[in-house]
Parts: C-alpha cells; structure tokens; sequence
C-alpha cells in the first residue's frame, strides 16, 4: 500500500509492528470517531450542531468518504473482539461509506438544523498543509462475520448520539 501522508506511513508501520511482535494479536481500525462525553474536545459531529445552533454558516467537504463512528460502537466492537478469538486486523468503524456533507445533512434533518447553513465544498479549497485521503471508507464484513458484531449505520448512530445528547441537555 502507498500512503501518501506521514499519518498514513505510521499507521500502517504500528500495524506491522505488532503483526511482527506478536503470534496472538487483533487490530481494530476506525474512522471518524465521534461521541459525547464530559470534557472531551468537539467533534465533526459535536462541533457542526453548535455551529449551527449558534447559526453561523459552515463549510463542509462533498468529496471525501469515510465511515463515522460512534465511540460507543467502536467501544462494544473492541470489547466484542478482545473477548473473542478471532485475530489479524479489523474494521471497527461504522457500516455506511459517506461524504461529511451527506454526514452532515443526517444530522440537520434529525436535530432539526438550518441545511442551509452548510455550504458544500471540495477539499482543495481547504488548502490543508496535510494531504487527506479522497476515500477512505472501510469494508466492515469481517467484524459482522468472524466476531458477530454489526457496525451501525450513521443513522442507527446518530439517533444513539441524539438520545445520549438529548438526555445531557434536560
């Protein structure tokens, strides 16, 4: 694999350290994590309804896909793996591929928000100093099949995430 950034690189160099130490060894591999808890920073997810709360505009890429994470997900995933047998590397992430715009449209539509504060945009007008991957969506099969857990949707997530953020807010 080419991994054009040194995030990337390093990733992937952990990876093979711990295939290279040990015989009995799982790796879990997420993408995009978000949750909520007391003190932990904001979040895509956190972040986008306080801005549009607050109603102010906010830019949002269309062209780069991944899988959200709910951190209680990839809790019950990782504790699901580390008491099961199954070894090598697993995709411990969300089941849907999507852009953070269409990430984003979810949670205007279930938290009632203002869509038309989010202006679409692709990446290159960012203008990030750090390369970031187009696609990077992960495929969650052997998860569901060899240890029995199934990655939520982002809209099965993001209604746990509502009613954990409802509940906060009472």
């Amino acid at each position: 694999m080419l991994f054009r950034s040194a995030y990337g690189r390093s990733k992937v160099a952990a990876e093979q350290t711990v295939a290279a130490a040990c015989e009995d060894y799982a790796i879990a591999r997420t993408s995009v994590l978000y949750g909520l808890a007391p003190h932990i920073r904001a979040n895509f997810v956190t972040w986008l309804i306080g801005e549009l709360q607050a109603g102010r505009e906010v830019k949002v890429v269309t062209d780069q896909t991944s899988n959200p994470t709910l951190a209680d997900s990839l809790a019950e995933m990782c504790l699901a793996l580390a008491e099961s047998d199954a070894q090598g590397i697993f995709h411990t992430c969300g089941a849907d591929w999507l852009s953070r715009y269409d990430m984003a449209l979810q949670i205007v539509r279930l938290f009632g928000l203002d869509g038309g504060l989010i202006l679409p945009i692709e990446t290159e007008w960012l203008r990030q100093p750090a390369l970031r991957p187009k696609h990077s969506g992960m495929l969650t099969d052997r998860i569901a099949n060899e240890v029995g857990v199934k990655p939520l949707t982002c809209e099965e997530a993001l209604r746990r995430f509502k009613a954990q953020w409802d509940a906060a807010r009472l």
